[in-house]
């Protein structure tokens, strides 16, 4: 077992170049964040009196992420394809800035069609994100429009709780094949549009 005393700089900085050149898949941000592990580490020994410095690291430079973002028309190309009840769950979710989640778990009793607003709050089974992601949020125009229209058939005002394949399929398929269509491949598949749900 090695010695946390013998955690040197120098081994810090081997340890980095050996990860970046062990595997492709580790990337810098993933070496990085293990670096950041290993110094919490370091510092909680030198608080126990286990280490009488922590080294100071350098986090390799990150390349920054270049991400083809489509246009306005180029959204509505894709959003032309989905079925009806997928195209209303992606123009709430752009409206409103909804997560997936947010969005699946939203249930009828947290939208007050007249004033317009919505209301994102924990429920039985299901917390968002954060303490702050619960909030109200105004919707009106077409958008409010088209939810006062649709069926309350059930509690959930979209489909409830697809499972992250099914959805996915929903909106994965119809995009990639636009995309062969308009020569957008690069875009759909390094944007993660189709995972956005």
């Amino acid at each position: 077992m090695l010695d946390i005393t013998q955690v040197s700089e120098k081994r810090i900085i081997e340890f980095q170049e050996i990860r970046l050149t062990q595997s492709r898949t580790h990337s810098r941000a993933t070496v990085n964040s293990e670096v950041r592990t290993l110094m919490t580490i370091l510092r909680w020994a030198k608080r126990k009196d286990m280490l009488h410095e922590v080294p100071v690291i350098e986090p390799i430079p990150e390349l920054p992420r270049v991400v083809d973002i489509p246009t306005p028309e180029e959204i509505g190309l894709l959003i032309s394809k989905l079925r009806d009840s997928a195209k209303t769950v992606v123009w709430f979710l752009a409206e409103t800035g909804c997560r997936s989640g947010e969005a699946f778990n939203l249930t009828w009793d947290c939208v007050d069609e007249v004033n317009g607003w919505i209301e994102i709050k924990a429920k039985d089974g299901w917390t968002p994100k954060t303490a702050l992601s619960q909030r109200q949020i105004p919707i009106g125009g077409a958008l409010l429009e088209k939810l006062r229209s649709m069926p309350k058939a059930g509690k959930y005002v979209f489909r409830p709780r697809m499972t992250l394949t099914s959805h996915g399929i929903m909106f994965a398929k119809p995009w990639m094949e636009l995309a062969n269509e308009q020569d957008w491949y690069a875009m759909v598949n390094h944007s993660k549009l189709p995972h956005i749900l």
